[in-house]
C-alpha cells in the first residue's frame, strides 16, 4: 500500500471519484486504486490530480521516511566510479 491522503482530502470536499477521473483523464477504476493506494499515479496524473485539488503533490502523496543521505551519496560516488566509495581512497 502506498500513503496518500488522497481519499480524505475529496471526502473533505465532497468530491466523487468520478468527477476528479473524468478531469484528470483516467478511468474512474483507475483513481479508486490511486484513492485507496493500491498503486501510485504517473507524475503526470498526479500532478493533475494535486492541480485540480489546489495542492501539491507532496501533500497528496507525503513522503513515509527520509532517505538516508550517506547511502545515497555512497551510491552516487560508486555510479561516478569515485575511489572513495570503493574504500580505495
Amino acid at each position: 500500500m502506498h500513503k496518500t491522503v488522497l481519499k480524505q482530502v475529496l471526502d473533505d470536499n465532497g468530491l466523487k471519484q468520478t468527477w476528479v477521473a473524468k478531469r484528470v483523464g483516467v478511468t474512474a477504476p483507475a483513481l479508486n486504486l490511486i484513492v485507496h493506494g493500491k498503486t501510485l499515479p504517473t507524475l503526470r496524473t498526479a500532478q493533475r490530480i494535486a492541480r485540480l485539488l489546489r495542492t501539491s503533490v507532496d501533500d497528496l502523496w507525503p513522503l513515509e521516511e527520509e532517505l538516508p543521505t550517506a547511502g545515497v551519496t555512497r551510491d552516487a560516488d560508486r555510479a561516478r566510479g569515485s575511489p572513495t566509495a570503493s574504500g580505495d581512497g
